[in-house]
């Protein structure tokens, strides 16, 4: 694993411990006739990591659409983390098959994962709707 990699792993570990902090000390009466979620399934939850992933790209963008947008090198670390923990999940082969089948998208894993990526992360042209 590359040094880059490794810290946004790192960061996403801390991500992780934090949320499990904050969701212990959130709850403090259940009265719940049963449990909904359990300390095994929040620990499933958390060691998934594509929640916590996706949570580190919602500060990625500038909402005022006047402003420049700049992509820092953790940002686009923290973007190709959570296209990487997404990708080999079911779901997304699944649609992968199916948007090759459509002629949509090519078979190489990697040309998919390049092509996601494009769509989901790289910027475009944003302005105002009364310009």
């Amino acid at each position: 694993m590359s040094q880059p990699q490794s810290d946004v792993l790192d960061r996403t570990r801390h991500e992780a411990k934090q949320t499990t902090h904050s969701l212990t000390n959130w709850v403090t009466v259940d009265l719940a006739k049963s449990c909904v979620y359990t300390d095994t399934c929040i620990s499933i939850f958390i060691s998934i990591g594509s929640l916590l992933a996706f949570r580190a790209l919602l500060d990625n963008y500038e909402s005022e659409v006047d402003k420049p947008e700049e992509i820092t090198e953790t940002e686009e670390q923290e973007n190709w983390h959570f296209l990487d923990l997404i990708i080999n999940t079911p779901v997304m082969q699944h649609t992968h098959q199916y948007l090759v089948d459509q002629g949509k998208a090519k078979e190489d894993p990697e040309e998919f994962r390049k092509q996601l990526y494009d769509i989901w992360f790289r910027l475009y042209r944003r302005c105002r709707s009364d310009e």
